[in-house]
């Protein structure tokens, strides 16, 4: 190991290498190659598609050749992409969750609506009602029964 010199690398070269730090803090003028998930698929004769629909026991037996980095790869190359599956199978969700509560919502401030119309049609059939009846003359004995009536009905409520 040279300690206390320098080595000027383009980073260009570098591409598709990693540079692992020692123990030490120093970096070793070994490099180890990590290889991409494009070399991986060509190597596995796996593509996306495929690993996603595979069990793990089919993906374990069509990398048995490959060395166990790429392996490792493949497997969290697997897990990736069934993840974003998950992910966007339960965006999906709840966006129909969303859009089927904003219906229900609708729905229901609709029904509101109509309840506070036939409300407001109700109370004017009383209060034509109560303007009717306060034009009938009734006689005197039926007027006090009918409000000590009005009068008890009010009191139980």
């Amino acid at each position: 190991m040279i300690s206390g010199q320098y080595v000027t690398i383009d980073p260009n070269a570098l591409e598709g290498y990693s540079i692992v730090q020692a123990d030490s803090g120093q970096i070793p003028l070994t490099i180890q190659t990590t290889p991409s998930e494009a070399q991986i698929q060509a190597d596995s004769g796996i593509s996306d598609e495929s690993l996603i629909n595979i069990s793990a026991r089919e993906v374990n037996q069509l990398a048995g050749h490959l060395p166990p980095e790429q392996i490792k790869i493949l497997k969290q190359r697997r897990r990736t992409l069934k993840n974003r599956e998950y992910a966007a199978a339960c965006r999906n969700k709840r966006s129909n969750q969303r859009e089927d509560l904003k219906n229900g919502c609708a729905l229901l401030n609709q029904k509101i609506s109509d309840i506070d119309e036939q409300n407001e049609m109700l109370k004017n059939l009383v209060y034509k009602a109560a303007q009717q009846f306060k034009n009938v003359q009734l006689p005197r004995f039926l007027e006090e029964t009918i409000v000590l009536n009005i009068v008890n009905d009010s009191k139980e409520c």
